[in-house]
């Protein structure tokens, strides 16, 4: 309880009805009695109400509102301290002020409404820093929140000043902190993910799991959400092996806990799929897959993200087994439910939209895939900018699609543009080996070898000709027309 609403009584004259039961009210507040405490502001509040004086009433609100934040009554918080902001005292300090914004903030952020919620929370740490207190505990809370906030909006690089600072702070005296810091720890390591920063979540998580070890247990929900944020960092690296083995431990500690109906659960089942399609088990795979979705419909119903994240790797699964059919049914239902959903993941949507077009390019459909490639390609540079290597692979497919109708000219620079942004990033071999051919493959078809030739020779030497042999067909057939190059040029 802030400072001024703890001391506000005693300024008051007298030990009157609304003083009797205030004091009541707050002496079981701070023992944790909250139901008692709740009942007790109500009479206060009444007394208050009944003076007509407002300074009571502001303050009764404000600690009532407090203690139905305590047992989770956020809705009925909302409403008890937008009323008492509207009163507006005089002489509130601003840290009361704070106070107050801060409680209202959470409040919104516990009923998913995430714009209000930071829209709050930052005009608390404007009150905070004009009462200057910039490095408090009830600042680094204000600061996790709000990153939360803009977390469920999607903000998540502005979303990493705010957990650095909440870190700082709570950093200052760890054991009395240790579970805020493991989860701002996991917090930061979740948005370090989305943002492709998966070596930081990694060393992030490898702190964070053996403290909500140490506080919630080892057979904890906890610990196993933070082994399943772990694995997807490890999963998000290539190590698919090392990833599955901490899935599988999360999952059976899940179920010794008897949470194998909980949308953590089917986190867990989703990048387990994921792990397994990786390491060529799509039929697994495709059972995981279907298992997490039947979970995620039943909790949050049919048109949530999650259901359309899982509907995306279902698809995958079919097109990796070239069922461009199935596939493409699946593709069809998740970018339904990503354009329903206004706070749907722009990476996602892109994502669906990306991979429908591949099964219309696989079913010679080429009409319907170019606007589709087209709209991943302006939603990506959108979320993620103009450089952004997620955009190589949609610039090299699009380029394809105009190549492979005779329109050379437009995928030439779709080409090139995706080679210099793989240039400047750490690509997988097959992407780069697939966009050098097609670039080459343009050059080719105008007759300007010298410039095709070294392209196909950098192909030849990716990753994926040295060692899979499902493609050394694909590799005779260049060192073949390399030398029909040499041979013309002589």
């Amino acid at each position: 309880m802030a400072k001024w609403l703890r001391n506000f009584w005693t300024l008051l004259a007298g030990r009157d009805s609304w003083q009797r039961s205030f004091d009541d009210a707050c002496a079981h507040f701070q023992q944790g009695r909250y139901a008692e405490a709740e009942q007790l502001f109500q009479q206060s509040l009444a007394s208050a109400e009944q003076s007509g004086d407002q300074a009571r009433v502001f303050t009764t609100l404000v600690c009532m509102g407090s203690c139905l934040r305590a047992l989770d009554s956020f809705s009925a918080c909302e409403r008890l301290l937008s009323r008492a902001l509207a009163i507006d005292p005089p002489d509130c300090p601003d840290d009361d002020f704070a106070y107050v914004h801060r409680e209202l903030g959470v409040c919104y952020y516990e009923q998913g409404e995430a714009e209000k919620s930071a829209a709050s929370l930052a005009t608390a740490l404007q009150f905070y820093s004009s009462a200057s207190r910039t490095d408090t505990d009830e600042v680094a809370d204000c600061c996790f929140f709000l990153a939360r906030a803009l977390i469920l909006q999607s903000r998540f690089e502005l979303s990493l000043a705010p957990l650095e600072r909440s870190l700082r702070i709570y950093n200052r005296n760890t054991e009395a902190h240790m579970p805020e810091i493991a989860d701002t720890l996991h917090c930061q390591a979740v948005v370090w993910n989305r943002l492709t920063r998966f070596e930081d979540a990694e060393k992030n998580l490898e702190k964070a799991v053996p403290l909500h070890e140490q506080i919630f247990g080892v057979d904890s929900v906890e610990v196993a959400r933070c082994i399943t944020e772990w694995a997807t960092s490890i999963l998000s690296q290539g190590r698919a092996e090392e990833a599955e083995a901490l899935l599988r431990r999360a999952m059976q500690m899940m179920s010794r806990l008897e949470l194998t109906a909980a949308v953590d659960y089917a986190d867990s089942l989703t990048a387990l799929g994921t792990c397994c399609r990786q390491q060529r088990r799509p039929a697994e795979a495709v059972l995981l897959y279907r298992e997490a979705l039947s979970i995620y419909e039943n909790e949050y119903g049919k048109q949530h993200c999650d259901v359309a994240a899982v509907l995306t790797q279902l698809a995958v699964c079919f097109t990796e087994q070239d069922d461009c059919v199935t596939a493409e049914s699946y593709f069809r239902k998740a970018l339904a439910v990503s354009e329903r959903d206004r706070n749907a993941d722009a990476a996602v949507l892109a994502d669906n939209l990306y991979n429908l077009a591949k099964c219309c390019v696989l079913q010679q459909r080429l009409d319907e895939a170019l606007p589709l490639y087209e709209r991943a390609l302006s939603i990506t540079e959108k979320s993620l900018g103009t450089d952004h290597f997620a955009l190589a692979p949609i610039l090299t497919e699009l380029a394809y699609c105009y190549q492979i109708q005779a329109k050379s000219s437009e995928a030439r620079p779709l080409y090139q543009r995706a080679l210099d942004i793989y240039e400047c990033s750490s690509p997988d071999e097959d992407d780069v080996a697939d966009n050098l051919i097609g670039l080459a493959n343009c050059y080719l078809e105008t007759g300007e070898y010298a410039k095709a030739r070294p392209l196909y020779q950098r192909a030849l030497e990716c990753k994926q000709f040295r060692f899979d042999p499902r493609d050394q067909d694909l590799a005779s057939r260049i060192e073949d027309l390399l030398k029909e190059m040499e041979h013309a040029a002589v």
